[in-house]
């Protein structure tokens, strides 16, 4: 088996059923047949693994992999410039095992993949085969275990007494830090109330549940550069677990504002604050 690294570009083309994709790979649903282009690079086979990689804009990086499931086979080019000119490219069939949103979900980034492997050209202009340096396999799983990850929404973070969010680890993807007393800070100044639908849940189940809410960072994680100093009250609030999984539902970061539009809009009567 081996594993390659696709490419893709939204300045040349900009995807328009991706969130379609993504929600029916994270729901373990059949996607429908997806075949990708592998320019003049004829050695990838039915089986194979691919890892996908966005390039041209940030941010860059490893998103997405898969299965490769026909070889290349000739076809009309993609571009509409070029297929207007009669030119033809090849294309493989794809399968996605997990599939990432670049702009709001953690991936591999560019940065990340120059660290650990300084000897790799990261912007390559063909399809490039990894097995030959044995990170191929590494990379992919990886991606799988972010995919995992992605569904889970942290509500306790680690103690830090400095607060500073975003500092990476070594590691082949971003680590950021979290730090509890930032959390602490922000719900004295906020309160333990959702700032979209103005749950209390103290209010609402007793006295047991007192200070139950999660914190939202305003600017998803993943963009925080590595040293970038938090400010307790005006960079994180807090919000319930459902209004929470609404702002992160299919992959995106949607704004606070936002939400609390789609409750009136939908009707809905919030909770008063006490």
């Amino acid at each position: 088996m081996k594993y390659y690294l696709l490419k893709w570009n939204p300045k040349k083309w900009e995807w328009p059923h991706l969130n379609t994709d993504i929600e029916a790979v994270q729901s373990k649903q059949k996607p429908k047949e997806n075949s990708w282009s592998c320019g003049n690079t004829k050695s990838l086979q039915e089986g194979d693994r691919y890892l996908l990689y966005r390039c041209g804009m940030e941010p860059k990086g490893i998103f997405a992999c898969g299965e490769i499931t026909s070889g290349p086979k000739k076809c009309s080019h993609w571009e509409k410039t070029k297929k207007k000119k009669g030119n033809m490219t090849n294309f493989i069939g794809v399968k996605f095992e997990e599939l990432l949103n670049p702009e709001s979900d953690t991936i591999i980034t560019e940065q990340e993949l120059k660290r650990k492997y300084p000897k790799l050209n990261w912007n390559p202009q063909n399809v490039f085969e990894l097995n030959q340096y044995r990170v191929g396999e590494d990379l992919f799983n990886v991606i799988i275990k972010l995919g995992k990850e992605k569904h889970f929404i942290p509500e306790e973070i680690d103690a830090r007494q400095v607060h500073y969010e975003g500092a990476k680890q070594r590691i082949v993807v971003n680590s950021y830090e979290r730090n509890n007393n930032a959390r602490k800070k922000c719900l004295k100044h906020h309160k333990a109330i959702c700032k979209i639908c103005n749950i209390s849940f103290e209010k609402k189940y007793g006295p047991k549940a007192k200070g139950v809410i999660h914190v939202h960072h305003l600017k998803p994680i993943s963009q925080i550069g590595e040293k970038y100093k938090l400010d307790p009250i005006k960079d994180i609030v807090p919000v319930c677990p459902n209004c929470h999984a609404v702002i992160h539902m299919k992959g995106k970061h949607l704004q606070v504002d936002e939400v609390r539009r789609m409750l009136v809009n939908n009707g809905r009567v919030y909770e008063k604050e006490t």
